[in-house]
């Protein structure tokens, strides 16, 4: 698949629980969020994936200025981002059924795309934030890569550190 084209006939997932999130002070302007229940998504493949208790997220990772176009941060960004947040971490995303999707970089990318849409947003403001995290998102990838390379082999210590 074209990674630039959503296919139109992908189908979309859907959020379940409820988003409830504590406000974080951060250094930076980046609003981050620690997620006090667990919030799920269960993909159009039929899997479902939650994020965990305690879990910290900057949500959709855009800068201050952009956020205010797209929506207030603790809407969509909360939603989507802490699952892209956690995928990113951890190079995939484990499922409720105890085992774990592994997931490239784009897979993740295009996850968010489907997760925009499951929060309302349209196919364009999806497309745009898709296109943010193609041209942002190295960085973060690259930077998480090392940090699971530093944990291989230690399940624990990686869970604890994403």
């Amino acid at each position: 698949m074209n990674p630039i084209l959503r296919d139109p006939h992908r189908g979309i997932g859907r959020f379940y629980g409820v988003l409830r999130v504590e406000v974080l002070k951060a250094p930076s302007k980046q609003t981050r969020v620690r997620y006090m229940e667990k919030f799920g998504y269960v993909s159009f493949e039929g899997w479902k994936s939650e994020i965990p208790i305690g879990f910290v997220s900057d949500g959709a990772s855009f800068p201050p200025a952009v956020q205010p176009i797209l929506g207030p941060p603790l809407c969509w960004s909360s939603a989507f981002g802490g699952h892209h947040d956690l995928g990113y971490r951890l190079g995939g995303l484990p499922l409720v059924d105890g085992s774990f999707k592994a997931m490239t970089r784009s897979e993740l990318d295009l996850l968010a795309w489907d997760m925009a849409l499951a929060c309302g947003h349209s196919e364009e403001s999806a497309a745009a934030i898709y296109h943010g995290l193609l041209i942002g998102g190295q960085g973060a990838w690259d930077q998480n890569v090392r940090k699971r390379v530093a944990c291989s082999g230690d399940a624990a210590r990686l869970l604890a550190w994403a």
